[in-house]
């Protein structure tokens, strides 16, 4: 006679409940506890007990994760912990930053538990000289890193914050007049990528919305397009690796909810619109 969540069971006249206990050495226990005169207070019991062990689970793994180097950590992270929750575009950044930047300028041996900000700060500065971006990419990875490594009780606390910031290099926008822009169009006219230039400079659509665009998205007599799907990169990068092994392309939803929408055509393109359908029909 079980309960319907499966927890509580009777037996020899009295409730039961299973539970795991979590050892010294770092092994679980399975056994059952009983005596209870209510389901009910079979069920509290049960919930206690597995209390108890997540929380000396998690004392024990912490400790052990404490022993680890820096370098350790960071590989294990980037992988069980970070990349379940990233875009594969993100990860292949992220261990370009991890193989690439931060492990080639790092000690050897320097305990998790023991990372300071001083070596912080010598570690970021070392990194930084790869290249404009190195500094700030860096930081803002291992902040993301430490901050996961002290909501688990890894170390005490993230001390990436107090390390000496790095400007993020802003890239240099060059806005084109009105006589450089009309010359610009007169020679991009004669590019296969004609309508995706106008597409992206009137209408402001985003590359990934470009690709995704379909021909059904078009309503040619009210002259509008409706953005709903985006076409991105999808690299894919084995563990361990800073390189991608393969490339290819997946259709998602838009960026944010705000990114569905209807718009209006200018005359111009949709003239461009109809004029590449009929190029496609003739293929």
């Amino acid at each position: 006679m079980a309960d319907r969540k499966g927890v509580a069971f009777f037996e020899r006249g009295s409730w039961y409940h299973r539970f795991k206990l979590f050892q010294e050495d770092g092994t679980t226990k399975y056994s059952k506890k009983g005596g209870f005169k209510t389901a009910r207070e079979a069920e509290q019991s049960y919930r206690k007990c597995e209390a108890e062990y997540k929380k000396a689970y998690r004392a024990y793994h912490a400790a052990s994760m404490r022993e680890l180097d820096l370098k350790e950590y960071l590989v294990f992270w980037l992988d069980e912990i970070y990349r379940a929750r990233i875009e594969n575009t993100t990860y292949m950044l992220a261990s370009y930053v991890l193989y690439d930047l931060l492990f080639p300028n790092m000690e050897h041996g320097i305990k998790l538990r023991h990372m300071n900000v001083e070596y912080l700060d010598s570690l970021l500065k070392k990194a930084s000289k790869s290249c404009g971006s190195a500094g700030n990419k860096c930081r803002e990875l291992l902040n993301i890193a430490m901050k996961d490594a002290a909501a688990e009780g890894f170390i005490n606390r993230n001390t990436v914050p107090d390390t000496k910031p790095y400007k993020r290099k802003k890239p240099k926008i060059a806005v084109l007049g009105k006589e450089k822009m009309k010359l610009f169009l007169e020679k991009a006219s004669g590019n296969n990528w004609y309508l995706e230039i106008l597409l992206g400079l009137f209408m402001g659509l985003r590359k990934g919305e470009i690709s995704g665009l379909k021909f059904s998205d078009v309503d040619v007599e009210n002259r509008t397009l409706r953005i709903e799907r985006q076409v991105t990169a999808n690299p894919y990068v084995e563990k361990g690796a800073s390189k991608t092994v393969k490339y290819g392309l997946v259709e998602k939803e838009p960026k944010t909810r705000n990114s569905y929408r209807v718009l209006r055509v200018p005359e111009a393109i949709m003239d461009e619109i109809l004029k590449r359908k009929r190029q496609n029909d003739l293929k």
